[in-house]
Parts: structure tokens; sequence; C-alpha cells
């Protein structure tokens, strides 16, 4: 750790706050998206990623890293992809049924 001057004192510095989130979101998105269901759902219907895409008002790698687990949906996108996909927030991330 390196002790970088403040006035007076030394303060330890720490990496910066864009590396800490992005350390904090892959830990939290390897738990939630353990149970993410998006393409299980959007099979189910018979849609294809475009055109959940379409839908959701996004572009097309954002549906892809949502199903492969490197993103997240945003909070507020949740009510509306749970409607397209005919289904509720708490089923998106259920355990897949055996």
């Amino acid at each position: 750790m390196q002790l970088v001057p403040a006035g007076d004192t030394l303060f330890p510095r720490y990496p910066p706050v864009p590396i800490l989130s992005q350390v904090i979101f892959r830990l939290l998105s390897k738990f939630f998206l353990t149970f993410c269901r998006i393409k299980e759902l959007r099979e189910r219907l018979g849609i294809s990623q475009s055109e959940l895409a379409r839908r959701m008002g996004v572009k097309h790698p954002s549906v892809v890293q949502w199903e492969n687990g490197e993103a997240m949906p945003a909070a507020a996108k949740l009510p509306r992809l749970a409607a397209v996909l005919e289904c509720t927030i708490d089923e998106l991330y259920q355990k897949p049924s055996a």
C-alpha cells in the first residue's frame, strides 16, 4: 500500500472507485446471474436475442451479455424485461426448473 500526502497527513492510496465497482459487480454478478433465466425464458417464447433487444429498446450485444452473465440488466429495465418474457421479476432470478 502506498501512502500519499494530503497536507500534513499521509493517506493510503486505494484503487480508484471504478476498479472497486468492477470487482464488486463481478462478485455480485456471479451470485445473481447464477440463477438468471433470461435465455431460458426467451427460448420458451421462441424469440431471438435480436427480437428481445428490439422489444427492450437495447442493442443486441446487451442481451448477449445478460445471457452470458457478463452484465446484468439495469434495475429500471426489469419490469419491462419481465413483461416481454411473460414472467415476474422474481421468476427471472429463480433456479431453473429441473
